[in-house]
């Protein structure tokens, strides 16, 4: 705090007196504030942003009329002389009597309940995600961590849960990948997504297997039916950080004047080159990215439905410095922790590299029996290739060493009601069929063998509500076939079918006793049979920088979860705290057995999947302070413990202690202009078991500092144009992140300036 103490003191003498007139948008039944709400008024189009919040600019007329309206509510309207006068500054949208509740929501916002522990991220960080991965933009959620394996990529983790255990929902459909490694991130652009929530309970009943840690739902913004002219925006990016470029672009518009066609029309591109940490460059860790995304959507009185396909390509650099000869190389270079040998710059990928396409193709469609029920219906399918190349004998380097190419066809049916005036109830069919195999011909036996995986599902949910309080539950039925067929080094045969049957339960409620404060709490339990990888790996993971072994003997994980949270929000001061225990039952994670092996590209530590009984429970807290409405001061900490139930020892990789605080000034004499000071603090991890590392002590804990701004200028109709610009690691720090897998051989990032420009038109 005494750190913004300077700056808070000489922005307040420039800012003191001069108010920015803002009102913030309150859903008057759920009590939360309320994102991307319009604001249309003769000639001008707003929204509110992440908190809720609209700020009223000055240029506007004191008798021009605004309407606040968002799908499935009242709208209402006030002229600008009103909002300023309003006291306090807060309007309270109500559910239309004519609209289904949350079966309109769900397709404008994030898929909360009254009695689901969760957030969304910010429109800002939507905003500003061309260039981020799934995992670094959710960073900045409470509760969210990022595990990485060097300086691009990684993935969400969720109360020290990752991988398999988090559940991704990409527009409606499970996404479905090669998301078994470390380096696996979700083949998901962000730039296109108009909503991102974080579910944080147990949701295996709503989504299914595998979400045993939570689930993050990407929902497309709603397509622009109204009839007008084509709207859009350009998007570029440069961050100093590996001379990274992007750029993206968007179009929509509505078809004829009915209203009842619209379409969409996303792209986006970037190109790296090698990322550096604060003292040395980490060679061949540049990356291309090539994004797009289609829609196009019909709607009438009683149905709707809509046509998307999105395509991610990618092709990233894994870092040579865990690529060593022999087994003395390997111990010299987990002794000194850094690269020895460094080469000049480089936007060149060489071997060796990854490249993942990803293919999804999404037909859902929706019909009103009438202003009380609906019916759903989503098909979709996913074609996923993933190669992997090194660096090999013979002139055979352009020949991949892995090549895995995943199909995937599911669907959905669902009906969701309201059955009187406080129950809604909503049911729902859940199937899909997953064909995994590997390319013949690459000359080096498969990591993984081929599989073939179906499941089908059977959910029901339902729900109570009254004005301060309510409960849900809900029962899912699922059944898993699963076909493994492999030859192993030795020209074996293993593999076989696996079929398991799981029932899970979800039992949740919320409580408001004040307007100011709602208590939820969520019980649930979650499933996910042992992946392909787990049981049956042997190879090596050469971006983790390990030679990794499965166990066939496993079997299923099974948690129970329960998570409360609590949250006061008031005009000046919100404060959230929750707190989360989980018990589960067969965890499966990575071990090193103190071996090493030795392969043709050279020696690697040996890793073996192990399977114990675990415990987690933690805390995280955040809050937001408003003493002025151009001064904003914010504050976020998270502690977790993770343990083997039977033994006590410690899990690996499980986050460490951290607490982050940012102070933003909104400046006055500037519309929509702010600037913000942020610092990170990064315990060090004495939550530590040196028998589940490679090394024998965790990083020791680091502070990073930074600083970001960010103005836009309102040029002639609805055009503006948007500028960011933030420095992370502002001084440069040379430190190791303890979830990072590259930290055993290199550092962390180095200083990154990103300057972000958005035209909309």
């Amino acid at each position: 705090m005494l750190l913004f103490l300077p700056c808070y003191l000489l922005l307040s003498v420039v800012a003191w007196g001069q108010e920015v007139r803002m009102v913030q948008v309150i859903d008057a039944e759920m009590g939360t504030p309320m994102v991307a709400v319009h604001v249309l008024g003769e000639g001008y189009h707003g929204h509110t942003d992440a908190e809720g919040y609209y700020r009223i600019p000055p240029e506007l007329a004191e008798e021009l009329a605004l309407t606040f309206t968002f799908v499935g509510y009242v709208p209402q309207t006030f002229t600008v002389a009103e909002l300023g006068a309003m006291e306090p500054a807060v309007i309270n949208l109500r559910f239309s009597s004519e609209a289904l509740s949350e079966l309109v929501v769900e397709q404008q916002a994030p898929i909360y309940t009254r009695s689901t522990v969760g957030e969304m991220l910010s429109s800002d960080a939507l905003q500003l995600s061309l260039g981020s991965s799934l995992g670094e933009s959710l960073a900045e959620v409470k509760g969210v961590t990022l595990l990485s394996n060097g300086t691009s990529g990684g993935r969400p983790v969720i109360h020290g849960l990752h991988g398999h255990r988090i559940l991704i929902i990409n527009n409606g459909i499970r996404q479905e990948g090669q998301q078994w490694g470390h380096d696996h991130a979700p083949e998901i652009d962000l730039s296109a997504a108009g909503a991102v929530s974080v579910l944080k309970g147990a949701e295996a009943v709503r989504y299914g297997a595998d979400a045993l840690g939570g689930a993050i739902v990407v929902e497309q913004p709603p397509l622009p039916y109204e009839e007008g002219p084509v709207s859009g925006s350009l998007t570029a990016l440069y961050a100093s950080n590996g001379r990274a470029g992007a750029m993206g672009g968007l179009l929509e518009g509505g078809i004829g004047k009915s209203g009842t066609w619209a379409w969409r029309a996303q792209w986006s591109g970037l190109s790296a080159g090698d990322h550096a940490t604060a003292r040395y460059l980490l060679n061949n860790t540049g990356e291309r990215q090539t994004n797009l995304s289609l829609a196009i959507g019909n709607r009438g009185d009683k149905y709707s439905s809509d046509l998307y396909y999105s395509l991610v390509h990618n092709k990233s650099g894994v870092f040579r410095g865990a690529q060593l000869g022999n087994e003395g190389l390997l111990q010299e270079r987990l002794e000194l922790g850094r690269p020895i040998d460094v080469d000049p710059f480089s936007r060149h990928i060489d071997y060796p590299y990854h490249q993942v396409v990803h293919h999804l193709v999404r037909l859902k469609a929706l019909y009103d029996l009438n202003t009380h029920h609906r019916l759903s219906l989503q098909v979709a399918y996913q074609h996923d290739q993933r190669k992997e190349f090194q660096i090999r004998r013979a002139n055979r380097s352009h020949m991949p060493n892995l090549s895995l190419t995943l199909d995937n066809l599911q669907g959905n049916l669902g009906w969701e009601g309201r059955l009187g005036k406080d129950w809604d109830s909503q049911v729902g069919l859940h199937g899909s069929y997953t064909n995994n195999y590997n390319e013949a011909g690459t000359g080096v036996v498969p990591m993984i063998p081929n599989y073939v995986q179906a499941s089908a599902g059977l959910f029901m949910i339902q729900k109570y509500h009254r004005e301060r309080w309510g409960m849900e539950a809900g029962v899912r039925l699922d059944h898993l076939y699963l076909n493994a067929s492999g030859i192993d080094m030795y020209s074996n045969s293993y593999g076989g079918d696996r079929r398991l049957s799981n029932i899970t339960y979800t039992l949740g409620g919320y409580f408001q006793p004040l307007d100011a404060l709602q208590i939820k709490s969520q019980l649930g339990t979650a499933w996910r049979a042992p992946h392909v990888s787990e049981l049956y790996s042997e190879g090596v993971d050469h971006a983790a920088g390990i030679y990794l072994r499965g166990d066939e003997e496993f079997g299923s994980e099974r948690a129970t979860k329960w998570i409360t949270s609590a949250t006061y929000s008031s005009e000046e001061l919100t404060v959230s705290l929750e707190g989360y225990l989980q018990w589960i039952a067969n965890y499966i994670y990575q071990e090193p057995t103190g071996q090493y092996k030795t392969v043709v590209s050279g020696a690697y530590p040996l890793f073996q999947y192990k399977q114990v009984p675990a415990t987690l429970h933690g805390m995280d807290a955040e809050v937001t302070w408003r003493p002025r409405r151009w001064l904003e001061y914010k504050a976020q900490s998270g502690m977790l413990w993770a343990a083997e139930q039977a033994t006590g020892r410690y899990l690996p990789f499980i986050p460490p202690f951290h607490f982050s605080q940012s102070l933003r000034v909104s400046l006055p004499f500037w519309e929509e202009t702010s600037v913000a000071l942020r610092h990170d603090y990064v315990a060090e991890q004495k939550r530590f078991d040196p028998e589940t590392d490679l090394v024998d002590s965790a990083p020791p804990a680091y502070q990073l500092q930074g600083v970001e701004g960010s103005t836009r200028f309102q040029l002639t109709g609805h055009r503006t144009l948007s500028l960011h610009i933030a420095i992370h690691n502002l001084l440069n720090r040379e430190y190791k992140e303890y979830t990072n897998r590259a930290r055993y051989y290199s550092h962390s990032a180095g200083r990154d300036v990103r300057l972000t420009v958005k035209y909309h038109f």
